[in-house]
């Protein structure tokens, strides 16, 4: 696409693992973006939805990609000891926390997976800022269009124990930066309320 990505903070991520990398998820160019500014290769973690395209499933599992079965609660509880395992044996792990995205400008809630997984291992947090990922090709749309897109590496952070407490603490302080750089508001879907459907 000609796209030439600017990345502020790589130096952020000079250091050993165990690491848990968050980013917000506007668009397929993500995965692409980051590849391609992040050294070392880290295991993404994605929904298992994602092994019936042959072509994702190729390039997620050549990539040591993690699945997680959101949809299954014991496989989904297998999944996340398996990523806590691979942590604890020092790798670098990214995850999208928000677990999709939409056309819709902003950063929907945080799932706490990528946060307890961090604090079971105590590993390092380090946010991630897409900025103008969105724009330049929004969900719905497969042509992608001239832009500017920046990534911003946050300063890393630790969870101060493994209570509850701390991973939500964990999870909004992340959260809030990655929305303040990355330009677009925080999503509260439960004040949104539910969709509704006419029959």
């Amino acid at each position: 696409a000609g796209l030439r990505p600017a990345a502020v903070g790589l130096e952020r991520l000079a250091r050993p693992g165990p690491l848990v990398l968050v980013s917000n998820h506007a668009s397929y160019l993500d995965v692409v973006v980051l590849a391609s500014v992040l050294s070392g290769a880290p295991r993404m973690v994605a929904k298992s939805d994602l092994l019936a395209n042959p072509l994702l499933r190729l390039i997620l599992e050549k990539g040591g990609g993690l699945f997680v079965r959101r949809e299954d609660p014991r496989g989904s509880i297998e999944d996340a000891a398996r990523i806590e395992a691979r942590l604890a044996a020092g790798d670098v792990i990214l995850y999208f926390p928000e677990g999709t995205f939409t056309p819709t400008t902003g950063v929907r809630p945080f799932k706490l997976g990528a946060f307890k997984a961090a604090a079971a291992a105590g590993a390092e947090v380090v946010p991630i800022s897409l900025r103008g990922v969105r724009q330049v090709l929004r969900d719905g749309t497969w042509l992608p269009r001239p832009g500017r897109i920046e990534v911003k590496v946050g300063d890393p952070v630790r969870a101060e124990g493994g209570s509850l407490a701390e991973m939500v603490r964990l999870r909004d302080r992340c959260r809030s930066w990655i929305a303040g750089e990355c330009g677009e508001p925080l999503l509260d879907l439960i004040r949104a309320g539910a969709p509704t459907f006419e029959v």
